[in-house]
C-alpha cells in the first residue's frame, strides 16, 4: 500500500492509493493531517473538517502556525514600505510592484504586472540596472548601486537587488537631494573660494538680529579688529552716524523676506578710518526659517 508513516509523525500517501484507501484516510486525517502526493511532490492535504475550520479561524495547537499567525506577509511589506519595490519571478516576471513602483516609472498602477521587467519598462533595456538585476539572478548574490535615474532627469535612485530562493527582489528611492548636497562638485562653493581667494573680497555671518557672528580675514584686515571683537557687534554700529539708519533699513528689508540687496556705505575701522565699501547680501534661510544674512565687501 502507497501510504507511508513518517519518523516525524506525518502521513503520506500518493494520489492514486489516496482515492484507494479514502474511507481508511478518512478516519486518519481525524488524528492528524494526511499529505498526498503526485510524483513524489506533496500537492494537497486531507484535514478534518474541526482542523479546517481551527485554519480558517486562524486558530492552532502547532506553536509553529501558532508562531507566525499575524506577521505581515510580503504583500504588506511592500505596500508599506516608502521605497519602489518591484519582485520578479525565476523567469524575470513581476509578480509584485508596489504603488511607489509604478509611480517612480510613472507607469500605471498594475501595468507592470505579469510582464518581464524590460517588456514593461522598455527604458531599462540595456542599463546598468538590467545588468545588475542580471547579475544578482545568475550569481543569487545581492547588488548594491547607486546611478542616475532611467525616468527623471537629473536625478539619482540607490537600487538594492537581492535574490531569494525562487525569487529577485528590487529596492530603489530617490537620493537626488542627497547626491547634490554631498557628492556632486559645488559650483557655488568654488565660486566662493576663488572670490575670497582674490584678496579683493570679504564675507561676514550676521545672525537674524544682525550682529556678527564671523568675519573673514579680509574684513578683520579692513575694519583692523580681530573676529573675537567683531562678534555681537550690530553691523550697523560699525556704519557712520549720517549713513547708519539707510542703511539699517536696507539690511532690515531682506531679513525675513528671503531676498538679496546691493548696498554702497562706509565702516569706521578701529583707527578711526571712514572705508568706503560696496557689497550685497542676502538672507541665510534654512530648513526651520531664517538663520541670518550673508554680506560679501569689497573697497568702493
Amino acid at each position: 500500500m502507497n501510504i507511508r508513516q513518517l519518523s516525524s509523525g506525518r502521513t503520506v500517501v500518493t494520489a492514486a492509493a489516496f482515492t484507494r484507501q479514502f474511507g481508511h484516510l478518512r478516519q486518519s486525517a481525524n488524528v492528524d493531517p494526511v499529505f498526498v502526493t503526485h510524483h513524489s511532490r506533496e500537492t494537497h492535504v486531507l484535514l478534518s473538517i474541526d482542523a479546517y475550520r481551527d485554519l480558517k479561524n486562524g486558530r492552532s495547537d502547532d506553536p509553529d502556525v501558532a508562531d507566525a499567525r499575524g506577521l505581515p506577509t510580503a504583500d504588506d511589506f511592500i505596500r508599506w514600505t516608502h521605497q519602489g519595490c518591484i519582485i520578479l519571478d525565476a523567469d524575470g516576471i513581476i509578480v509584485r510592484a508596489n504603488q511607489v513602483a509604478h509611480a517612480m516609472t510613472s507607469a500605471q498602477d498594475g501595468a507592470l504586472i505579469g510582464k518581464s521587467m524590460c517588456d514593461a519598462l522598455p527604458a531599462l533595456k540595456g542599463s546598468l540596472v538590467e545588468t545588475y538585476v542580471n547579475r544578482t539572478m545568475n550569481s543569487r548574490e545581492p547588488s548594491f548601486i547607486d546611478l542616475p535615474s532611467t525616468f527623471r532627469p537629473s536625478a539619482w535612485v540607490r537600487l538594492e537587488v537581492y535574490p531569494s530562493a525562487d525569487h529577485t527582489t528590487l529596492m530603489f528611492h530617490d537620493i537626488t537631494d542627497d547626491v547634490n548636497a554631498n557628492r556632486l562638485a559645488n559650483p557655488d562653493a568654488a565660486t566662493r573660494a576663488a572670490l575670497v581667494a582674490s584678496g579683493q573680497i570679504g564675507m561676514l555671518k550676521l545672525n537674524v538680529r544682525g550682529q556678527i557672528e564671523r568675519a573673514d580675514d579680509w574684513c578683520q584686515t579692513l575694519l583692523g579688529l580681530s573676529e573675537d571683537r567683531l562678534k555681537g557687534i550690530e553691523i550697523h554700529d560699525l556704519v557712520p552716524r549720517t549713513l547708519r539708519v539707510a542703511f539699517k533699513e536696507k539690511l532690515d528689508s531682506i531679513l525675513g523676506a528671503r531676498e538679496t540687496i546691493a548696498f554702497e556705505t562706509s565702516f569706521l575701522t578701529n583707527t578711526g578710518d571712514i572705508v568706503p565699501v560696496c557689497g550685497g547680501a542676502a538672507e541665510l534661510y534654512g530648513t526651520y526659517g531664517s538663520e541670518g544674512a550673508i554680506i560679501v565687501l569689497t573697497r568702493a
